[in-house]
């Protein structure tokens, strides 16, 4: 176990390794949309979508392993793929005991299985109903239910019997209000990942869809709350800017107590077209203008996150690559623009956070530390 107390970073480092070129089982043209979990024998597991083209057939889930006390992630491999089957958004998640579980969206269902042998042999897959892709990250609550959102109709899959059998929560009315103050049957937005607050609420931040939503919260993240397990939300404006295309943001409840969320400066869709905004950092020479995936804490569940990071290495502008061989200009007021973002909090303490292309490791005292005053650049 390193110190706890003693800031850790490293990244960013690809984890996506399959050879320029590859056509099948495993697709060089397009890998996205990940799903990372600590295995009981303290590798690395990471999952995402393989394919040529997102809405085909071809599209399956590939998988590579880091093994534990190892420094490079193996190559990539074949994990899940229906046959002529679009096996997409694909999920994982460890109970904290012997069980991983892996989640996927199909055809007409999900599915889901389980591992009790860190992810080297795997259950029959599962149905679970209705079809529709899954949020960004399970969660166990205080009274021992599993959930994770879901995309479209409904809010939620739930398990109160360790994933044996799942059931749906909340469903999208036509009257539902989805803007600040409103109430609805379901979270605003998509891929939302969802925590538990300590009122026993359930809180979600959500990539606004559709698109018109952005305006209709401010050009800010929507919030979500239920205090019914699900069945019914309220909607608030979030301090964070919105996510749109090629984004997605995380939120976990941290071992030591406070909730981390991980999102982006700036919508890719303005990004990419140099009409980035940036947001305010705090350094030890002041405050600055940083750009791109940041961090932020929050200590009194969600009302406020005042400590606020830039997931960077920091130095001069130099290229480094992100998801589908793409490159951006990475530096310390430059972090990754884009990529759908997982996480899991391992044993010691770190944060595993993967976009769709990259691997990063910090820790609590890191983020809440003060970076040096950037480089002039």
């Amino acid at each position: 176990m390193p110190p706890q107390d003693e800031a850790f970073f490293s990244g960013p480092k690809p984890f996506v390794k399959i050879p320029e070129g590859s056509c099948g089982p495993l697709f060089s043209n397009h890998n996205h949309s990940p799903g990372i979990t600590e295995c009981p024998n303290g590798d690395l597991l990471a999952t995402w979508f393989s394919t040529v083209l997102e809405g085909a057939t071809e599209l399956c889930n590939a998988a590579a392993r880091l093994r534990f006390g190892q420094s490079e992630w193996e190559d990539a491999s074949p994990f899940w793929d229906g046959q002529d089957i679009n096996d997409h958004a694909p999920k994982l998640w460890w109970d904290g005991d012997k069980t991983i579980y892996h989640i996927a969206r199909g055809h007409s269902e999900n599915i889901v299985r389980t591992s009790t042998d860190n992810g080297a042999t795997w259950s029959k897959a599962k149905p679970i109903y209705p079809q529709g892709e899954t949020g960004n990250g399970m969660i166990r609550t205080r009274d021992g239910v599993l959930m994770i959102t879901q995309d479209v109709g409904v809010s939620l899959y739930t398990s109160s019997d360790n994933g044996k059998s799942w059931s749906s929560k909340g469903v999208h009315h036509p009257n539902d209000e989805i803007r600040p103050g409103g109430k609805g049957g379901r979270h605003a937005g998509i891929h939302a990942p969802v925590v538990e607050l300590a009122d026993g609420r359930l809180m979600t931040i959500g990539r606004p869809h559709p698109t018109p939503q952005v305006a209709v919260f401010g050009g800010r993240a929507p919030l979500s709350f239920s205090s019914d397990k699900g069945q019914s939300w309220t909607y608030a404006e979030s301090e964070f800017p919105a996510v749109t295309s090629v984004q997605r943001p995380v939120m976990i409840r941290l071992r030591e107590g406070p909730i981390l969320l991980c999102s982006f400066t700036d919508q890719w869709s303005e990004f990419y077209k140099g009409n980035r905004k940036g947001m305010s950092f705090r350094s030890e020479g002041g405050e600055f203008t940083g750009y791109g995936l940041f961090a932020a804490l929050s200590y009194d569940e969600g009302k406020t996150w005042p400590d606020r990071r830039l997931i960077t290495p920091g130095g001069p502008k130099r290229e480094a690559g992100t998801m589908n061989h793409g490159v951006f200009t990475l530096s310390s007021t430059m972090a990754e623009p884009k990529g759908y973002l997982s996480i899991t909090q391992t044993r010691d303490g770190r944060l595993q956070l993967i976009t769709s292309g990259n691997h990063y490791v910090f820790n609590l005292a890191w983020l809440k530390q003060l970076p040096p005053a950037p480089n002039q650049e």
